[in-house]
Formats: C-alpha cells, sequence, structure tokens
C-alpha cells in the first residue's frame, strides 16, 4: 500500500518517537520518499495540506499527545491514510488511525528510559522501509545506492550494497 502512494508524511511526538521519525526520514530521504519536521505548528500545517493520495506515518507511544491527535484529525479531513505505530491496548490515536501498527504495550507512560518503545517503533520503521524499497521503482533504489556511495569516506574500500 506505501509504494503506491505518492507522498508520505511521518510525525511523531516529542521524546522518543521524535527519534523513529528522524530515523525513518534518514533512511528514505534519498529516495525523497517521506517528508517530516519536528516543529508541532508544522506538523499541522503539513497534515492540512495531505491528500487522499498521500499518507501520514504518526509514531506515538502514548498515543494521547494533542499534536498528534490534531494532525491525525486534520490529515483524516482531507482523506489522507493515517498510519499509527503505537502502543497495543487502545488510546485515542489508535481510534483515528485507519491502519494500527502496534508495539508491545510494555512501559509506563511516564517512563526515564522509554527503550524498548523505541527500539520497536524503529523496528516497525525498518521493516515499512524494507517494504518500500522492494516495492517502489528502481529509480528510487538506485538514488539510495547513489546517495551511499557519495558519501562513502573511504573510496573504494567498503562495498557498495546490491
Amino acid at each position: 500500500m506505501l509504494s503506491a502512494m505518492p507522498g508520505t508524511s511521518c510525525f511523531q511526538e516529542s521524546g522518543a518517537s521524535s527519534i523513529v521519525a528522524t530515523d525513518f526520514q534518514q533512511k528514505t530521504g534519498p529516495a525523497r520518499i517521506l517528508s517530516t519536521t519536528a516543529d508541532a505548528d508544522m506538523q499541522i500545517v503539513q497534515a492540512c495540506s495531505l491528500g487522499k493520495k498521500d499518507a501520514v506515518i504518526i509514531s506515538s507511544y502514548s498515543g494521547e499527545t494533542g499534536t498528534i491527535l490534531k494532525v491525525a484529525k486534520e490529515a483524516k479531513n482531507n482523506a489522507a491514510p493515517v498510519i499509527a505505530i503505537t502502543r497495543l491496548g487502545g488510546n485515542s490515536l489508535s481510534k483515528l488511525a485507519d491502519i494500527n501498527l502496534f508495539i508491545p504495550n510494555s512501559e509506563s507512560l511516564f517512563r526515564q528510559g522509554a527503550t524498548s518503545s523505541r527500539i520497536n517503533q524503529l523496528l516497525v520503521v525498518d521493516i515499512i522501509y524494507a517494504m518500500i524499497i522492494t516495492r517502489t521503482h528502481h529509480h528510487k533504489a538506485e538514488l539510495i545506492k547513489r546517495t551511499w556511495e557519495a558519501v562513502s569516506h573511504v573510496s573504494g574500500s567498503m562495498d557498495s550494497p546490491k
């Protein structure tokens, strides 16, 4: 489904989930698949400009952050599918989402390290990324390979990805 969508935006709450969106953006940036911002107001602005051929991926362990819920509502108002990466067990975000990608509800909402929830969200992002790359046009895979080669620090000492 993701490969058929021309535009995808990824938004996140602050804290550990912001690391997840940044990781996703770093992976998909060369192929121009994803746009993201950590600025709460800009997240809402971007959600207002989404359409039914776009999608929004929202990463939020709690699923209760006000900005994130506003982003989901604005995306839905424009008929853009909402994909949530959130904890199992139900929350406000999961009720708004068209597709829920649940991670284990293994940490308190008032946690210090957010270790397991962040690792679980990163795993889901890696799976989505792998799906996008294997299902998109060869051109996007070539863009990723070319950018990898361009930023290799020691020319000729590393094998390029296949």
